[in-house]
């Protein structure tokens, strides 16, 4: 069962037509599919009782970047006047991914370990 519904997409979003709930509900479960993918890849079980609000904010941003997503074939635009330019880049194929804030969220991020080798013998390591 997905971690968000379409009512939880509306409500962080807006009112959505008949054929796009039917598109959420199956990029809910496509979500949902990721972020497990997601959890196994980390080793961590998932809390689906003490991370219900991550969860389902989690699923509901993925849904709405996949459904915002532009019709076409580019990923980039880019315009310059003068000394000025800008620079946009699309997810135009509609792909569901999770961004590295969402992952922290999730307690995703994987921390670096600081390691200490001692000229004299022994090592030492903290997280």
């Amino acid at each position: 069962m997905a971690f968000a519904t379409v009512t939880d997409i509306e409500a962080r979003w807006r009112n959505l037509s008949t054929d796009e709930k039917d598109r959420a509900t199956v990029l809910l479960d496509d979500a949902e599919a990721l972020i497990r993918a997601e959890f196994a890849n980390a080793h961590k079980e998932i809390d689906e009782e003490g991370q219900v609000q991550a969860l389902k904010a989690v699923s509901c941003a993925i849904v709405k970047r996949a459904m915002t997503a532009p019709d076409g074939d580019y990923t980039q635009y880019q315009t310059s006047a003068g000394s000025f330019s800008e620079q946009y880049s699309y997810n135009s194929d509609g792909a569901i991914y999770i961004k590295k804030g969402e992952k922290s969220m999730l307690g995703l991020l994987k921390t670096g370990k600081i390691q200490n080798v001692s000229l004299t013998g022994g090592v030492s390591c903290q997280n």
